[in-house]
């Protein structure tokens, strides 16, 4: 009986540090997005891209589906860009049907890092 007090004890902080670090790294990419978000508005540039690939990921409690969309554009400069983005989309599947291979999109990349991309569609929620 002794030894169960201390290894509850243990336990306790082990789940504390675990919900610490969970908190921590939601608001470091909260930070991350939102200076991804500023950078694309102070100075993108628009673009096409043309979707390689669509996979569904999950639904959320309302039935909005998230994609995983892996796609390329050419920069200004003419390099080529692959890039993949999580979305989340506002309308339940209704949107789905347009995030298919060889179908273009309009995005917005960071010209000093074109890496730094959005896509620029109604209809998403939210992506990162």
């Amino acid at each position: 009986m002794d030894i169960i007090i201390p290894i509850a004890k243990v336990i306790a902080g082990l789940i504390s540090v675990i919900i610490i670090y969970i908190l921590v790294s939601a608001v470091v990419n909260t930070k991350k997005l939102t200076k991804r978000n500023e950078n694309l508005s102070n100075g993108g540039i628009q673009t096409i891209a043309t979707i390689q690939s669509s996979k569904r990921t999950s639904v959320d409690r309302n039935g909005k589906p998230s994609l995983l969309i892996s796609f390329n554009f050419n920069t200004n400069e003419g390099e080529t860009i692959n890039s993949k983005l999580e979305i989340t989309l506002s309308n339940s599947f209704l949107e789905h049907g347009k995030y298919f291979p060889n179908s273009t999109v309009n995005v917005i990349y960071n010209s000093k890092k074109p890496t730094e991309v959005l896509i620029l569609e109604n209809g998403i929620e939210s992506q990162y």
